[in-house]
């Protein structure tokens, strides 16, 4: 019975396999850095240089493995003229990392394999164009102060059922949004752009009745959102 077909990370020039674990041969992923090894030599070569000696199966057999860590590890260690140019290249990252550049994120998006993670990533870009649209409006019409993080802490306690300390600690991220599932960015987004629009509409002026407007979307959101069964 035939192995299933192992998906692909491109390196470099190279689309080289890449196992559930997320290990690729380690030989033609050196030769992107300027290092000739072969299968014979490799494991002692990577010894050397104190990254851990891995082995995985691929389509030609078992091959000794690296992953991205030891990969970038060695891409920023080495000066052979190969490497210098990935060193290069991380630098153009880094800057435009800093600058904003949008198209960063889209490269990164077409390098991962996971259709659900890219969605993710469009849903959580929306989210915070609906985020931006809340905390203007709410400026506009009077927001001062403390009201822009309670608004915050409304639409996270609806969407989550906890703060956002809470949310971060359990589930080990920087960011409360970026720990958030597709699901609960757009039951956000649409909270945040409801009020968005309500505020606009004129419905408060003042901090207390823009927080006591984004409350009651946020118990009518969550109304929906349960099947209407604390509205009957």
């Amino acid at each position: 019975m035939s192995q299933p077909t192992l998906p692909t990370i491109k390196i470099g020039r190279q689309h080289l396999e890449i196992t559930a674990s997320a290990l690729f041969p380690a030989v033609p992923a050196l030769a992107e850095l300027g290092v000739e090894v072969n299968e014979e030599n490799v494991a002692e070569y990577l010894e050397q240089h104190d990254i851990p000696v891995q082995h995985a199966r691929f389509e030609s057999g078992s091959r000794v493995a690296i992953d991205n860590g030891a990969f970038t590890k060695l891409a920023f260690t080495l000066q052979t003229p190969e490497a210098k140019r990935w060193q290069h290249r991380a630098q153009g990252m880094l800057r435009d990392f800093l600058e904003g550049d949008i198209k960063l994120a889209a490269q990164i998006a077409d390098r991962n394999r996971d259709p659900q993670q890219r969605r993710w990533l469009a849903t959580r870009l929306s989210g915070q164009e609906s985020r931006k649209a809340l905390m203007s409006s709410a400026a506009k019409h009077g927001g001062r102060g403390a009201v822009f993080q309670q608004l915050g802490s409304v639409s996270n306690r609806a969407v989550l059922g906890a703060n956002s300390a809470q949310i971060r600690e359990e589930r080990r991220a920087k960011s409360t949004r970026d720990a958030m599932t597709s699901a609960e960015l757009l039951r956000l987004g649409y909270l945040e752009a409801a009020t968005a629009q309500a505020l606009e509409r004129g419905a408060a002026s003042d901090n207390e009745g823009i927080l006591r407007l984004h409350q009651r979307n946020a118990e009518i959101e969550r109304q929906i959102w349960d099947g209407g069964s604390s509205a009957a």
